[in-house]
This record gives structure tokens, C-alpha cells and sequence, in this order.
């Protein structure tokens, strides 16, 4: 094969491999899960906030370990969002049996189930395996470390397939909300409310938070009956927020928008 028809041959390689969010080792690299899995390294894995998480990784030997984009963190605890990777981080360790390297790196992250509790620096996690639900969002994960947008944006379009925003019209993501929201109100319950508004709003009136702390559960449904309409709105506000967001990010790693229902009645 001639010199120009070897690298017309490569570059289609390369291409197709990009499109498709494979993730290409360099030599002498392993992924954090195969260097887990054969005792090469060790990791620990606490949540910072909802765009970073922390990587404590050790190693006793020479041993170039790769985060790649893409890699699913289960949480430990039920009701916590699980994440995952945002962008390839590359850890190079020196140790020795003698003294283990262990360095520690802040890696982006997205949060793939919208209406769970975020992470805080108390939350721990693990290295999730890919199923065949969070196959499609790992691959999108791989495809935007590669696009110009910002990380709220990048978030947006995540939600679109993790949590499967992108098959609902907007009335139907207003309705899917309702009850999660209703729930997360009662799990809440008066006390939880109660600190939630004068904490969100500290120059409301002692008054107003005493009278939440007083509420019966059955207030709290009426409160909701009487609140929907406002958060009804806002949900469908947050909605044309996501979908023009996600629009061009997953039109750019190959989704057919013309065929999902979040953007049949777009304008």
C-alpha cells in the first residue's frame, strides 16, 4: 500500500474509531478497572460535588493508569446519584512494595440520574460495570470529551439519554417529574422543608418557618396541589433549557434528533 493510501486508510480508521467513542489505550497504559481488577492498583473514589469526583489511586510498581472518559462510579448509597467520568485522566505511579505511590486526582464527572441526591464529600463510591442501559451514555460521554461546550451544556445532553429525556414531548416530562417531586416534598416532611427554605431563602420571615415546621403531612399534599402549577412551570422551562442545550452535542455524536420526541415539537 502506497505511502498516501496507508494514511487515507489510517485517518478512516481513526475516524470511525472517534465517532464511535472508542477509547484507544497508549502503550504501556491500563485502564483504572483492568488495573483493579489484576491487583496492578488500588482505588478510592469520594464525591467533591456534582461536577467532580476524587480519585485516590496506588500502585507498587511502575504503572501508568488511565480514567478513561466514560467510566461508570456506582454509589454506595441508596437514593445518590451515580456518575460518571467526563475526561480522560491520565495517573502515572512509581511505587515499590516497599512504598506504594498513591496520588490523588479530581476527575470531571456527570451525574447520571437527574432526580437522586447529589454527592457530597461524604459520598463514596466504586467502579461500576457498563450494562446495556449506560452502554449508550458511556459512548456519549467518550464523544463529548471531544466537543467545545460547556460542562452544564455536556450535562444536559447526558440527562437526555441516561434518564431517557430525549423520548419524552414536553408534557410528558412535566408529568414524569410530578411524582418525584411530590415524593421528594414528603420525604422531606415539614421539619426537612422547613430547613430547606431558610436555607435556600435566608431572609424569610421566622414566622413563615415556624408555620411549615407545624404542617401535617396532609398540609404538605395541599401545599404541593397549590404549588404544582408554579413547578409545573418551571419544569417545563427546564425542559426547553435541556433540549436546546442537548440539540447540537448529540446531533454532533450521531443521535437522529429528527426521530426523538424532545424534538419533534421544537421550534
Amino acid at each position: 500500500m502506497t505511502g498516501w493510501k496507508l494514511w487515507l486508510t489510517l485517518a478512516a480508521v481513526a475516524a470511525t474509531a472517534f465517532a464511535a467513542g472508542v477509547f484507544v489505550m497508549g502503550g504501556g497504559e491500563v485502564t483504572i478497572a483492568d488495573a483493579v481488577e489484576d491487583g496492578s492498583a488500588q482505588v478510592s473514589i469520594s464525591g467533591v460535588d456534582v461536577q467532580e469526583m476524587s480519585f485516590s489511586v496506588s500502585a507498587t510498581s511502575d504503572t501508568r493508569v488511565v480514567i478513561p472518559a466514560g467510566t461508570l462510579l456506582a454509589s454506595g448509597a441508596e437514593g445518590t446519584q451515580n456518575m460518571m467520568t467526563a475526561r480522560t485522566i491520565l495517573v502515572p505511579l512509581h511505587g515499590t512494595p516497599e512504598a506504594p505511590d498513591i496520588q490523588t486526582v479530581r476527575v470531571p464527572v456527570y451525574c447520571i440520574n437527574r432526580y437522586l441526591a447529589a454527592p457530597t464529600s461524604a459520598s463514596a463510591f466504586s467502579l461500576g460495570s457498563v450494562t446495556e442501559e449506560t452502554e449508550p451514555v458511556q459512548r456519549l460521554a467518550r464523544c463529548l470529551e471531544n466537543l467545545d461546550a460547556d460542562h452544564r451544556q455536556k450535562q444536559y445532553a447526558i440527562w437526555s439519554v441516561s434518564d431517557k429525556f430525549m423520548n419524552m414531548s414536553g408534557d410528558a416530562f412535566v408529568e414524569n417529574a410530578r411524582p418525584i417531586v411530590r415524593s421528594e416534598l414528603q420525604s422531606l416532611g415539614p421539619e426537612g422543608l422547613a430547613d430547606k427554605v431558610q436555607r435556600e431563602m435566608p431572609d424569610i420571615q421566622p414566622e413563615y418557618v415556624a408555620a411549615i415546621r407545624a404542617m401535617s403531612s396532609t398540609d404538605l399534599d395541599e401545599m404541593f396541589e397549590a404549588m404544582w402549577p408554579m413547578l409545573a412551570d418551571s419544569k417545563r422551562k427546564e425542559f426547553d433549557v435541556m433540549r436546546e442545550a442537548a440539540r447540537p452535542l448529540l446531533e454532533r455524536c450521531g443521535y437522529d434528533i429528527g426521530t426523538l420526541p424532545m424534538f419533534a415539537a421544537a421550534p
